[in-house]
């Protein structure tokens, strides 16, 4: 499983205004916001423990980031405080 993150709900809002302007579809901003949350919740509560490899990556910068990345019950972090304040965040919640 291979996720691309985005560190925040205005930045994603932003890409799709971006999106928009160059003639790509609309996604309403609530829309945005409950997928963002609804997206990280899943991934860490729901697939983290299904799948046999996944890849966590930034993508918020002009170059992407590797967070984590695991396989089985194994992890390697990269990042070790942006994927613990994840956790923090939205792991259990």
């Amino acid at each position: 499983m291979l996720v691309f993150w985005l560190n925040s709900e205005e930045l994603a809002i932003s890409r799709v205004e971006t999106r928009v302007k160059e003639g790509g579809h609309h996604i309403p901003e609530d829309v945005i916001r409950r997928r963002y949350k609804s997206g990280l919740k899943n991934f860490f509560n729901l697939y983290l423990a299904k799948v046999d490899n996944w890849l966590f990556v930034n993508n918020s910068g002009d170059t992407y980031e590797i967070i984590a990345e695991g396989a089985l019950k194994e992890e390697t972090i990269s990042n070790v405080e942006q994927w613990e304040d994840l956790k923090r965040n939205y792991y259990g919640n």
